[in-house]
């Protein structure tokens, strides 16, 4: 028989990186986002010179489960983690009124009161979309 032989390329560097689910990212919102705690994590990577961000599944959750990791679809994004702050322009509820939900760990039964915001921004954005 005749053998290719076959060079592998052994010369790799190492890198490493840190697992943290966006939900664990500080926020004012209950649950953290990709928001401004994302980019100070993203500064933070980088600062320690580590390479990756592992995260677990970012899909819809199902909470009657082990969340995150029983997740309704593979490709849909969880709502939950988009930042209210950059939707602010969509949004003419006064944001401020959320303190009161403001805490320093994820909650994940005092996510409903982010449903309102959303549905309110995403209205929004089809009105003054359809008006254009």
């Amino acid at each position: 028989m005749n053998y290719k032989k076959i060079r592998i390329n052994l010369n790799l560097k190492r890198k490493s990186g840190i697992l943290l689910n966006i939900s664990s990212l500080p926020s004012k919102y209950g649950i953290g986002d990709l928001g401004k705690g994302a980019y100070k994590f993203i500064d933070f990577l980088f600062t320690s010179s580590q390479s990756y961000w592992q995260m677990f599944a970012y899909s819809p959750i199902d909470f009657t489960r082990s969340p995150p990791y029983s997740i309704f679809s593979a490709f849909a994004g969880n709502v939950y983690y988009i930042d209210l702050e950059a939707l602010d322009k969509f949004i003419d509820s006064d944001l401020s009124l959320l303190k009161e939900n403001e805490t320093r760990y994820s909650d994940l039964k005092k996510l409903s009161f982010k449903d309102k915001f959303l549905k309110e921004a995403a209205l929004n954005f089809i009105n003054r979309a359809s008006v254009d």
